[in-house]
């Protein structure tokens, strides 16, 4: 199979890197540049995920996929033990902490009713809620943070986590726990994709762990 970040001569996959938002502001280290030549086959990428949906649990060849695309922009990715997720540090500066970057990558069990060239092509199965986009999102920026590493610019370790058996429960997230996938993290950012959001615009949402419960003195 061709690499699902290398675009096909030819192929209908293809389409245009958007201008840059007003406003916006360029990305250091020439890695706009980067970006912008990686655009078309993260496209490919996404376009390819949606088109071989996989159900919670069964993300074996998606999981495949994203392990080899990070081995090819020079990383170590390990798979879950199950081979249906993938754990990838990029290192950077040692005495940095520890940023978790999370994914899900598994399908709904629904029909998917696009009349497009990457269409699913599994009955019953389809990306309807987005894990297709964000695992793309999630190698591009992979990329873009392992050039950072390698100029020397990446203050800390980032670990990518791309979690399989979202959708369900018990879900995958026990999966990563289990396989070290959260020790030494202390922050961590789950990518989610959100329509009604403009381009070039982002929205974040924080979870809090709980406080603990307080205690009044006797008497």
């Amino acid at each position: 199979m061709t690499s699902a970040l290398t675009l096909p001569t030819g192929s209908q996959l293809a389409s245009s890197w958007p201008e840059a938002p007003s406003g916006s502001q360029p990305l250091p280290f020439e890695l706009d540049h980067l970006l912008a030549l990686r655009v078309p086959g993260l496209i490919a990428t996404r376009r390819h995920i949606h088109s071989h949906p996989e159900l919670s649990g069964e993300e074996f060849e998606t999981a495949a996929l994203v392990a080899r695309e990070l081995s090819l922009a020079g990383l170590n990715p390990r798979m879950l033990p199950k081979g249906n997720g993938v754990i990838c540090d990029i290192d950077g500066r040692p005495d940095g902490p520890v940023i978790a970057l999370r994914a899900d990558i598994d399908a709904l069990p629904l029909t998917d009713p696009k009349d497009v060239p990457y269409r699913s092509t599994v009955d019953g199965v389809c990306h309807a809620c987005g894990h297709d986009v964000h695992t793309a999102v999630m190698l591009g920026v992979a990329m873009l943070l392992a050039q950072l590493a390698d100029l020397g610019q990446l203050d800390g370790r980032v670990r990518l986590i791309f979690q399989p058996a979202e959708e369900i429960l018990p879900c995958g997230s026990l999966e990563v726990i289990d396989a070290g996938g959260l020790d030494d993290v202390v922050q961590i950012f789950a990518v989610h994709c959100d329509p009604n959001l403009p381009v070039g615009k982002v929205g974040l949402r924080v979870a809090r762990s709980p406080r603990p419960p307080t205690t009044s003195p006797s008497g």
